[in-house]
């Protein structure tokens, strides 16, 4: 019996190992964004005025690759230029995050009225969001 008090607390070490190995793993497999370089033309190159827009009605996309990400009703945008996917929009007071197997500061790419991508500031790339999610804005993007 004196020989038993050390088995069981091995056991139980053993197996939260094994359960933190599974979850690493789990966290490894996560897919990445589909990432496409994409080049940005900012406003002021083009000489074109800000435009900002309102969402005031639910909406939510996710990125191909990535977790479904909802847009804050209320929440204010604003073009800060155009890639070839569309206009660019950064959110006003506060960011929008997009994740997947990582974490991106995000801007949304709008083509008539629809956000058909998030353009990734930081990475300088474009992930498309499939399908295409129909806003209900007050503004005209």
């Amino acid at each position: 019996m004196s020989g038993n008090w050390a088995v069981a607390p091995l056991h139980r070490v053993l197996l939260r190992l094994g359960a933190a190995a599974a979850v690493a793993a789990l966290a490894a497999c996560a897919a990445p964004l589909d990432m496409r370089p994409s080049r940005l033309v900012p406003l002021a190159a083009t000489g074109a005025q800000p435009r900002v827009i309102e969402l005031i009605a639910p909406a939510a996309v996710q990125p191909a690759g990535g977790r479904r990400r909802p847009i804050e009703v209320g929440s204010t945008w604003q073009s800060v230029g155009r890639i070839d996917q569309g206009e660019v929009y950064k959110r006003l007071g506060g960011v929008f995050i997009v994740q997947a197997r990582d974490v991106h500061e995000a801007c949304l790419v709008v083509s008539d009225g629809k956000v058909v991508g998030v353009y990734l500031p930081v990475e300088q790339t474009f992930s498309p969001v499939v399908p295409p999610v129909q806003l209900t804005l007050r503004g005209t993007p």
